[in-house]
């Protein structure tokens, strides 16, 4: 490749990545804040069983995550995949020069 077309796969990489970390943030979040608030009842009371309830809260906890944010997904993705075919004919324009 050359060094236009190494560079714009550089920046491609990086802007994936960002985009990756942004479209996941809102989940790590809730799974965060559901994972705390189960440390607290395992502190609290103790002689509940963690594992017996810690797994299906954490689970659904995601799944309304997910469902709440999968409508503003899809433009982010639509976006994702518009910058994709420009980064994609950029690296091709400078592969071929």
């Amino acid at each position: 490749l050359a060094a236009k077309g190494f560079g714009a796969l550089v920046a491609w990489g990086a802007t994936l990545f960002s985009t990756g970390l942004l479209l996941s943030m809102p989940l790590v979040a809730a799974l965060l804040i559901a994972n705390l608030a189960m440390g607290v009842l395992a502190r609290v009371a103790p002689q509940l069983n963690l594992f017996a309830v810690g797994f299906p809260v954490t689970i659904m906890a995601g799944f309304a995550v997910l469902t709440i944010s999968l409508p503003y997904i899809g433009s982010a993705l639509q976006q994702l995949f518009d910058q994709s075919f420009s980064a994609l004919h950029t690296v091709l324009r400078a592969a071929g020069a």
